[in-house]
């Protein structure tokens, strides 16, 4: 009585290609705002919890964060995204679940005494790259989802063997990026393995 009889069904009951069909749209619609120019809502997008739940991953949130004191220089920005790039990962446990892990670059803008514009203190370019690699770190987990085997056309079933995991999930990742033409940054391409 009174009980919501549209409770959303817990991890446990989707079989794998129901979670993995969730999951694959859910990362496209972060791809759509990607390919829009909206970098900062795709970011906002992905860092999602509720989501990791319904696919029954863990979510690790706000222990890794890059504080920014300062806006970030045009010559720093490299810098910046590799080091939240290196932050962010899926992490595939002895247990059963997966884990999203996501860095978050925190605006320090108090310390500068003055009333900046956050896009005074972040390019575009360098949210275009973070919510890449958000994309990313989701990827990874429809592929832990899906057996450890590829998602895009080049490479679905293909076995990313742990031996590999590196070269064929990135490719994968990449290929799967290129399938759904979503611009890559400069700054991410080198990151992806893949220039």
């Amino acid at each position: 009585m009174g009980e919501d009889t549209k409770a959303e069904k817990s991890p446990e009951s989707f079989s794998e290609q129901e979670r993995l069909a969730l999951l694959e749209n859910f990362v496209q619609q972060g791809l759509d705002l990607i390919k829009g120019g909206k970098y900062e809502e795709a970011i906002g997008f992905y860092d999602d919890e509720k989501m990791a739940e319904r696919l029954g991953f863990d979510f690790q949130k706000d222990t890794t964060n890059i504080m920014v004191r300062r806006p970030i220089k045009p010559g720093e920005e490299g810098n910046c995204f590799t080091e939240l790039r290196f932050q962010c990962f899926f992490k595939t446990p002895s247990h059963e679940r997966g884990e999203i892990v996501l860095s978050r670059l925190v605006l320090l803008k108090f310390l500068a005494g003055k009333k900046a514009a956050k896009r005074e203190w972040v390019s575009q370019e360098l949210y275009h790259g973070i919510a890449l690699v958000y994309a990313e770190e989701w990827l990874h987990g429809g592929q832990f989802l899906n057996g450890n085997r590829g998602l895009s056309l080049e490479m679905r079933g293909r076995n990313l063997s742990y031996n590999f995991l590196e070269d064929y999930a990135h490719k994968d990742i990449f290929s799967y990026f290129k399938q759904h033409e979503v611009p890559l940054t400069e700054m991410y391409l080198p990151n992806s393995g893949r220039k």
